[in-house]
């Protein structure tokens, strides 16, 4: 095969995990962790990929727990694990608010993705709450949202004729509570 289609070691590595993960087997080839070079490396691309917990869940059952390879997984996965937390309960905290306003709103990508494909918050990481509202309950939603802290990340203000524009022209529009540090698209 030409040069750009070979792949090195850690994305074979990474492809072997998922694999496995996805026909419900135990990772356990042993060999191709010693081939693996730079473990710090590897680690950025796993979260370039989305693939940490698999990647730490089969590191988990090779490797010694002292070992420094298997740390430097499981801190990224214990940070993620705690955003994912963090993002569920603010998910069901909108969900209910958006439900008392009467804002028919329908959250999807992360979180939900993770839940409803693998059954679990934890199987992919998540940075943000996605969720679709109608066109004519955007401006209610934007207000809830303001009513819970957020604020819009770009642009800050807008008139009228702009903010129809936006809801017209635009997939979504980026909110950030910064106490609790999330971030929530409005689509």
């Amino acid at each position: 095969p030409p040069n750009h289609m070979i792949l090195d070691i850690d994305h074979r590595f990474l492809i072997s995990v998922c694999a496995s993960t996805i026909q419900g087997k135990t990772f356990d080839d042993v060999a191709m962790l010693e081939h693996v070079a730079d473990w710090s490396l590897l680690l950025e691309k796993a979260a370039g990929h989305g693939v940490i917990p698999s990647t730490y869940q089969a590191l988990n059952e090779l490797l010694d727990p002292n070992d420094p390879r298997l740390h430097l997984f499981r801190d990224e996965f214990l940070r993620n694990s705690a955003q994912s937390f963090t993002l569920a309960e603010e998910t069901a905290s909108l969900w209910t608010e958006f439900e008392s306003s009467g804002i028919r709103a329908i959250f999807y990508k992360g979180l939900t993705t993770s839940l409803q494909i693998y059954g679990s918050l934890l199987a992919r990481p998540s940075g943000d709450i996605d969720f679709l509202v109608p066109r004519d309950q955007v401006r209610q939603a934007v207000k809830a949202l303001a009513d819970r802290g957020y604020s819009r990340i770009l642009p800050d203000r807008l008139s009228d004729s702009q903010e129809s524009a936006l809801v017209r022209f635009c997939e979504g529009r980026q909110f950030r509570q910064r106490r609790k540090r999330i971030s929530a698209d409005l689509h």
